[in-house]
């Protein structure tokens, strides 16, 4: 009986741990987010900052948003290769993220021009252009 007791209690704290780490990781991506600007460009120390917490958000975390958030990173600190880089990995995971394909367009366009017509057209058959209603 003990030793069921004691099963038990040990299942229950690695459950526990295990929601904590997640509560943590979402806190984390969550800063990290806030931290990324809309248009403006990023100073090294900022990016480490938001680069820092994205590792840790990352740790057990599947989720491809934590790339794509890396991504924008690279690309507001004026490292198209960097991002592109990241979304390439992105979009191979997961061929229907419009966002990753989209972000890939911007990452690729200075240097790299196949690649952005490649993401145009992926997102155009993602989400083709509707036509306006008479």
């Amino acid at each position: 009986m003990l030793a069921v007791r004691l099963a038990v209690l040990a299942a229950s704290l690695v459950a526990c741990a295990w929601f904590a780490l997640g509560a943590v990781q979402v806190h984390d991506q969550n800063r990290a987010a806030a931290l990324i600007p809309d248009q403006n460009s990023l100073t090294a120390a900022q990016a480490h900052t938001i680069l820092r917490l994205l590792d840790r958000a990352g740790t057990l975390n599947p989720d491809r948003n934590i790339d794509i958030l890396r991504a924008e990173t690279y690309l507001h600190t004026g490292e198209p290769r960097a991002a592109e880089r990241e979304m390439l990995r992105v979009v191979r995971a997961e061929p229907m993220n419009i966002e990753a394909w989209f972000l890939l367009e911007i990452a690729s366009a200075p240097q790299d021009r196949a690649t952005e017509r490649l993401a145009i057209a992926e997102q155009q058959q993602l989400a083709p252009p509707v036509p306006l209603a008479r």
